[in-house]
């Protein structure tokens, strides 16, 4: 008999998120740009960014005091890098969601946590 497999969660949507990790710059630059290619955000797009529940929330937003930037990239701003203690070269999981048209990006001690509080059944019925 082998380990004993769990079952995930079925979105209700299959693909309907679209998951990447990437690296952030010393500039608060998130190297990867294709959730922002899938969300059809272009150069010069107003953006509200905001924290919570432990992740950086973006959505569009006619007064939004971020953009993307002219090469197409999203930038935190340094106050949301600071609360999360982001320094250049850590990683991020980016979410983006078309369908609702927002992108949350989730440190990768937020993504841990998740990861661990998930799976600590196995840990509890594994001994």
């Amino acid at each position: 008999m082998g380990l004993p497999v769990p079952r995930l969660a079925t979105p209700p949507n299959r693909g309907s998120i679209y998951y990447t990790v990437t690296a952030i710059d010393v500039w608060g630059r998130l190297a990867d740009r294709s959730p922002l290619h899938r969300l059809h955000w272009r150069p010069g797009l107003s953006l509200a960014v905001s924290i919570t529940q432990g992740a950086v929330l973006v959505i569009p937003h006619r007064d939004g005091r971020h953009s993307v930037t002219r090469q197409g990239h999203l930038r935190l701003p340094a106050a949301v890098r600071r609360v999360f203690r982001l320094e250049a070269g850590d990683r991020l999981l980016l979410a983006a969601c078309p369908a609702r048209n927002f992108l949350v990006a989730y440190p990768m001690i937020v993504v841990d946590a998740m990861l661990l509080a998930h799976h600590a059944a196995f840990h509890r019925t594994s001994r």
